[in-house]
C-alpha cells in the first residue's frame, strides 16, 4: 500500500497528527518501524518538510511546518496572528502561562518555595529549540533601551487599536497594513 502514498504525504500527516513537535529522527524511525520496506533519513525527512514548505508558500497557504523544541510542527504564519488573536478567550493569558512551566520541586530555603523550570510548551510558544536561545538579562535590557523598540512597540499598539476598530466596523482586513 506505500508505494499509492508518497512519502512526502506520510511526513506530512506524521507531524499534522501529532500534538508535539516530532523530530526528523523520529519520523525516520516511525516510518522504518512498519518494516514494510519503506524507508527514509532524517536528512531526507529535512528535505521533504522544506519541499512541502515550498509549496504551502507557492499556494498561500496561511501555515507552515517549523522547527521548534527539537522537531516539527504546523504553525499558523506570522502574518495571520492578528485575526487569531480575537479568537482567544480573556483567560487564554493565565492558563497559557501555566502550560508554560512546570512545577521542578520545592526551594530548601524558609518557606519552602516552590521552583518551576520550562517545558516544551515554552519551547513551542517562543519558537525555540532550547532555553540557551533566549536572550541574556544583558542583552533584554539593551533591547529595552534601544529606541527602534521603542517606535516599534508604539506600532504595535497603532496596529492592535486599527484591528479592534476595524472589527467593531465588521471589517477583518482593515487597510491591508502589514503586521509584524
Amino acid at each position: 500500500m506505500h508505494t499509492e502514498i508518497s512519502a512526502k504525504a506520510i511526513v506530512e500527516s506524521l507531524i499534522f497528527s501529532h500534538p508535539e513537535p516530532l523530530g526528523a529522527g523520529q519520523i525516520a524511525e516511525t516510518i522504518m518501524a512498519r518494516e514494510d520496506g519503506f524507508e527514509l533519513t532524517p536528512g531526507e525527512v529535512d528535505e521533504i518538510v522544506a519541499e512541502l514548505n515550498r509549496e504551502y508558500q507557492d499556494t498561500g497557504r496561511c501555515f507552515s511546518v517549523i522547527q521548534i523544541g527539537g522537531g516539527y510542527t504546523f504553525a499558523t504564519r506570522r502574518e495571520f496572528h492578528p485575526w487569531l488573536q480575537f479568537l482567544q478567550h480573556e483567560n487564554a493569558s493565565r492558563k497559557m502561562s501555566q502550560e508554560l512551566v512546570d512545577v521542578a520541586g520545592r526551594n530548601d530555603s524558609p518557606g519552602r518555595p516552590l521552583l518551576y523550570q520550562t517545558n516544551s510548551t515554552f519551547l513551542k510558544h517562543f519558537g525555540i529549540n532550547s532555553i540557551d536561545e533566549l536572550p541574556k538579562p544583558r542583552e533584554i535590557e539593551e533591547i529595552l533601551q534601544d529606541d527602534d523598540m521603542a517606535q516599534h512597540r508604539q506600532l504595535i499598539l497603532e496596529l492592535k487599536a486599527e484591528l479592534v476598530s476595524n472589527a467593531g466596523n465588521g471589517s477583518a482586513a482593515g487597510n491591508g497594513a502589514a503586521t509584524t
